[in-house]
């Protein structure tokens, strides 16, 4: 659920660890609900866009060495906010943040987030529902039409998955 990078499960962990509200969104939500799915590449988070998690994501980001990146209320404003995290080195790792996302609320989705545990790790932490991970996919297709191929694919594994519970 975390993805290839190395870096990404304890960068997970330490944010968990510290209180800040996220959920794990992206190719390793799709993951959770779909095994069959393979590893994502990175793991994507949505963090709360309230400045007490914005500081506390920049904590973890420094305690991990990586780049800081300070987010002002004028930047949650913005309809769209998210990130890529980088070591000091400018090289990126396999961790993508977002503190907003258009037409989303972060406490409708976290309501409805599953309890998970990440792979190789006690830490728990919440995952998008599949509901919230339709509605996050039909709008990256729109951000994202090069990868309207992959979107699609697990648009599809979701909506199998649904089916499946419903059957």
């Amino acid at each position: 659920m975390t993805g290839e990078d190395p870096r990404a499960l304890p960068f997970a962990e330490k944010l968990s660890e510290s209180g800040t509200r996220f959920l794990i969104v992206g190719g390793g939500a799709v993951r959770f609900h779909a095994p069959q799915r393979q590893d994502p590449k990175d793991l994507d988070i949505y963090v709360e866009p309230t400045m007490a998690a914005v500081d506390g994501l920049n904590a973890v980001m420094h305690s991990l060495g990586a780049a800081r990146r300070v987010a002002t209320a004028d930047a949650l404003a913005r309809p769209t906010l998210g990130f890529p995290v980088e070591g000091p080195d400018r090289r990126r790792w396999g961790v993508d943040v977002f503190l907003k996302a258009a037409g989303f609320e972060f406490a409708e989705h976290w309501a409805v987030g599953d309890e998970a545990t990440l792979a190789r790790s006690s830490t728990r932490v919440r995952v998008a529902s599949i509901a919230t991970m339709k509605q996050w996919l039909r709008h990256a297709l729109t951000m994202e039409p090069l990868r309207a191929n992959a979107i699609m694919a697990d648009l599809e594994l979701l909506e199998h998955v649904e089916q499946q519970r419903e059957a």
